[in-house]
């Protein structure tokens, strides 16, 4: 059986927590899986802990997700040559 989570957001980015929205959609179901899909792709489903601050911890790791290099060496890495 199928069913659908609809979502609003309020601002560009954000981690809202469908929890309780899920279990409402399997309860009484029985055993099984529950699989869900994104269809959006500029959003994602992710699996995390509900500790106080994780949320906003994810949102600053994904705001900025390729570190900027300082080598500390003086040699420089060299790439090979694209031809």
């Amino acid at each position: 059986m199928r069913s659908r989570i609809e979502i609003e957001t309020r601002a560009r980015t954000e981690v809202i927590d469908i929890t309780e929205r899920v279990g409402q959609l399997v309860e009484g179901r029985g055993d099984g899986l529950c699989y869900l899909f994104n269809k959006h792709t500029t959003s994602a489903l992710m699996v995390i802990t509900a500790e106080m601050g994780v949320p906003e911890d994810i949102m600053d790791i994904l705001q900025n997700p390729t570190p900027k290099l300082d080598f500390r060496t003086t040699r420089r890495p060299t790439w090979p040559p694209i031809s």
